[in-house]
């Protein structure tokens, strides 16, 4: 038992020895040396050797230029630092460290792995400022060209971007969606854009203001697949969509259907969510919706789409203009005019299922009619179901 508890403490003396004899060895040591002595250190030592590491590398680049040693110890330095270090500096500190890693980054881009070793270490770090990086990261991915970047590091700055990117980030990485050369990483940025999304719905806006119905549609597509975004997001998205879109006009009609899906895509959303919000402009869309109907710009079943939305969207403002619509069908179907049975249809069912009895008229007048049964049925029940 002597004997163990002699070589304990004989074991004790010499670690400590050992760990006192670190710092000198990473000043006295060459590049090699450096990088095993920060491999073999730990606790408050370790910590003193990876800052002093980093500066070392920092201070003799542009010196030693493209050196493996020195890109080996950059790499050993960086992943040594703990973690938690940020939150242990005061403000000033923490935006010198977060200079020196942003410099690490910059400096060594003719290195993937020192890059990629930057990368993945900020994204698990404690409180690191990330302002002037994300910057820094912004303008690489702007001036990135896809067809010559590493794919990795490339594919890092996007991951790190949709974790810690701003307003800046999302249009950045928008524009690089768009571009033809950029394909191979589109399901990286289609994810980063999703997780940007609700910190970023005024960049949306802007675009949205661009009338640009097909680039638009696209973004509200990509937001619609993805469940990083929530419905109230999307749904704040697609209201500005139907907003804006009302106002947009065309007289290609190509263009017009273009908008008008994207208006129907942006419908959609806003009745999955019962969106009352967008009352007024799901009003102005079953209006403008009448015209594309007549010009055959959407179909009958697109129009019976938007008319039963309104029950959803718009249960008080839609009354007037449905009881109204259904007028005018009554009036032509009485003037032997053929009419869409589904339109009659879609418009007899809105108006049931808000159940005000301002329809009264308009839905009696429909059982007087030469209408199919099943039209006539269901202004019946319609009519059973309003309230008095």
């Amino acid at each position: 038992m002597k004997r163990i508890i002699a070589f304990s403490f004989l074991v004790l003396i010499l670690q400590g020895l050992y760990s006192e004899d670190l710092k000198p060895r990473f000043i006295k040591g060459n590049i090699t040396d450096k990088t095993a002595t920060v491999r073999e250190s730990a606790g408050s030592d370790g910590l003193w050797i990876s800052v002093h590491a980093l500066d070392f590398v920092l201070d003799y680049h542009e010196i030693l230029g493209n050196d493996r040693e020195l890109e080996a110890l950059a790499v050993a330095a960086v992943l040594s630092v703990p973690n938690s270090y940020p939150s242990s500096l005061s403000d000033e500190e923490r935006a010198s460290f977060a200079e020196k890693i942003r410099r690490l980054f910059v400096e060594f881009s003719h290195s993937s792995t020192v890059q990629t070793s930057v990368l993945s270490k900020i994204g698990s770090m404690e409180n690191f400022p990330s302002g002037s990086f994300i910057d820094t990261l912004n303008s690489y991915v702007e001036t990135a060209d896809a067809a010559r970047s590493d794919s990795g590091v490339l594919k890092a700055v996007i991951g790190v971007l949709a974790s810690m990117g701003n307003g800046d980030s999302f249009s950045v990485l928008y524009r690089k969606w768009l571009d033809p050369q950029s394909a191979v990483y589109s399901a990286d940025i289609e994810a980063a854009l999703a997780a940007l999304a609700p910190s970023s719905v005024d960049r949306i806006n802007e675009i949205i203001r661009l009338d640009r119905p097909a680039e638009t549609a696209s973004v509200l597509s990509l937001l619609k697949k993805n469940s990083a975004v929530s419905q109230k997001t999307l749904s704040e998205i697609s209201e500005n969509i139907l907003s804006e879109s009302i106002l947009y006009t065309s007289d290609s009609s190509a263009d017009r259907k273009v908008n008008a899906e994207l208006q129907l895509a942006a419908l959609e959303v806003l009745n999955e969510n019962s969106w009352t919000r967008s009352s007024a402009d799901a009003v102005r869309l079953f209006e403008a919706s009448k015209a594309y109907f007549e010009d055959g710009v959407i179909t009958a079943r697109q129009f019976e789409s938007v008319i039963l939305s309104l029950s959803n969207v718009s249960p008080v403002d839609a009354v007037v203009p449905l009881t109204s619509y259904l007028g005018e069908l009554n009036s032509r179907t009485e003037n032997g005019i053929s009419v869409s049975e589904d339109i009659v249809l879609a418009v007899i069912k809105t108006l049931g299922s808000v159940g005000d009895k301002s329809a009264f008229d308009s839905l009696l007048a429909v059982t007087y009619l030469d209408y199919p049964e099943s039209v006539l049925a269901a202004a019946r029940d319609a009519l059973s179901g309003l309230r008095w």
